[in-house]
């Protein structure tokens, strides 16, 4: 088969089908015309909702995620704090240098 007989074929099948649907349509061309604009109105706001939807959910989960790595933050400074309190800068130097003499 050629390219040209198919081609042919679907430009038949599209005027058959276009002429078919003005025959049997329920409704007039005006009406048709307002419920297609309401159904594309409706699609595309549809659509524009699941995108702000898709953005507020990955938004939301940078946000955990930075909250999580933040309070991992806070929690390493709570430690370094509480072992800067048990081991003073002039106490562990000194004991450090009790251990490298006796080691000696």
């Amino acid at each position: 088969m050629s390219k040209k007989c198919n081609w042919g074929k679907v430009l038949t099948g599209t005027v058959l089908g276009f002429a078919t649907g003005l025959l049997l349509a329920p409704k007039s061309g005006m009406e048709t015309r307002k419920c297609l604009r309401k159904k594309f109105t409706k699609c595309i706001e549809d659509m524009k909702n699941s995108k702000k939807e898709t953005a507020n959910k990955k938004l939301n989960k940078k946000i955990k995620k930075i909250d999580k790595e933040l309070s991992n933050l806070n929690i390493e400074k709570e430690i370094k704090k509480t072992k800067d309190k048990k081991n003073p800068k002039g106490k562990a130097n000194k004991s450090n240098k009790k251990t490298d003499e006796k080691a000696m």
